[in-house]
């Protein structure tokens, strides 16, 4: 399926052919680079692979493939009013009991801000239970620890057809009582308690005996994987490690013992001295495009300085983080109309034993692509839109934006 280009953008005029690894352009006034009048950056007309030093993942870069014609349209969801939405404020009969309210000082005890509750349709079994929370922030008890079913090495050598039992538990984070359907609507205050509400459930599940994995990641669209408009997010804790975030845990503790440094954090300096990469910065955080993004306009948010746990975050910080996200999120809605994606939050896992190896970090990624063939059979993904491009299109909406809200409140003040 084709990729559509932001409609001022012409694929064809994307400069000369020139090795992406060997562009020697000047940096322009928010620290990307141009090729000259026409603003987009150096890049490749031919492809390229590229390996993610995180990951150890390889993505290819083929550009020429937004030329191919787009027969697969994607499909919405059905417009839901807010008398008929589960999420929505006074509908909370609809909804298991709450394992977690946020609730605002003072207020009510049946006006809250953000509620967490089990999943009515759990990817994993909830095997803990839960409680009517209280207060801002109220957890609830401990329960009792799932069982533990773990087959080792050895045993896999000889057991072709391994079965486990999965315990841990899934929750859906309803991020506001009125009837929103993107988190950019929500005010930078709000954004972070659901930040927080995140953080406090990702800190109760990897206390539960067990859990060597939890997961929080929000669907957005249908080709996101949404199913629901109501602004919401979830929270998956499991018994299971996946291969993937053991290898990944393996590489930074890895390049740890050989290095004596955070691999993320080397990546974060890289990024930062390159510049043409980053989109969008904060006092504490950095957003850019990973130089071997797997998929087109892929964002990547980190802490400027090593952190190992997302969970264990200050308030500030997980409010100064919301609105570096919701920024991003407004350039890329404003881009691509609707803006169907993904975000994921990496924290580190139980198989990382040394915090000073492992840096939390977020993904934010549009569904713009198909994975198809290749990429199921190959592990490697192809990426029609080089980070440099997809890092200048984000800087330069965001840089509209601040315009037009600095020419909205001035024109508000002359009033």
């Amino acid at each position: 399926m084709g990729l559509p280009f932001p409609p001022s953008t012409d694929p064809s005029a994307l400069g000369p052919a020139l090795s992406l690894g060997d562009a020697k352009a000047s940096r322009d006034s928010d620290g990307g680079t141009d090729t000259g009048g026409d603003g987009h950056p150096e890049v490749a007309r031919v492809s390229q692979t590229r390996r993610d030093a995180l990951t150890g993942r390889w993505a290819i870069f083929a550009p020429g493939r937004n030329s191919r014609p787009a027969e697969i349209g994607d499909s919405a969801l059905p417009r839901q009013a807010g008398h008929s939405c589960p999420f929505c404020g006074g509908h909370e009969q609809y909804t298991p009991a709450p394992s977690l309210v946020v609730r605002e000082p003072n207020v009510p005890r049946e006006q809250w801000s953000v509620r967490v509750v089990p999943n009515l349709y759990p990817a994993v079994s909830q095997d803990h239970p839960v409680s009517e929370a209280g207060p801002l922030l109220d957890e609830p008890a401990e329960g009792v620890a799932p069982s533990e079913a773990i087959f080792s090495d050895e045993e896999a050598d000889h057991n072709l057809f391994q079965v486990t039992e999965l315990h841990g538990g899934h929750e859906v984070v309803i991020e506001t009582p009125n009837h929103l359907e993107s988190l950019t609507d929500l005010s930078q205050q709000h954004a972070g308690r659901v930040f927080q509400a995140y953080a406090a459930r990702m800190r109760y599940w990897y206390d539960v005996p067990g859990v060597e994995y939890v997961v929080t990641f929000k669907n957005v669209g249908a080709a996101a994987g949404a199913s629901l408009r109501h602004t919401h997010s979830q929270v998956i804790a499991t018994s299971l490690l996946p291969p993937s975030v053991s290898e990944i845990g393996q590489r930074v503790e890895n390049h740890f013992r050989r290095c004596a440094d955070c691999l993320l954090c080397a990546t974060l300096l890289g990024e930062l001295e390159d510049g043409r990469r980053v989109v969008l910065e904060s006092k504490r955080f950095v957003a850019y495009c990973p130089f071997a993004s797997r998929m087109p306009y892929l964002v990547r948010i980190a802490p400027r300085h090593h952190s190992d746990r997302f969970e264990t975050s200050s308030a500030a910080d997980l409010e100064e983080l919301a609105g570096l996200v919701q920024g991003v999120l407004h350039s890329l809605e404003a881009t691509f109309a609707p803006c169907a994606y993904n975000y994921t939050i990496h924290t580190r896992p139980r198989n990382v034993a040394s915090p000073a190896s492992f840096h939390w970090w977020m993904e934010l990624f549009p569904r713009l692509t198909k994975v198809a063939g290749f990429e199921w059979s190959s592990d490697c993904f192809i990426n029609p839109v080089p980070p440099e491009l997809a890092a200048t299109h984000l800087r330069r909406e965001q840089r509209g934006r601040t315009k037009r809200t600095v020419s909205r409140k001035s024109a508000e003040f002359s009033d």
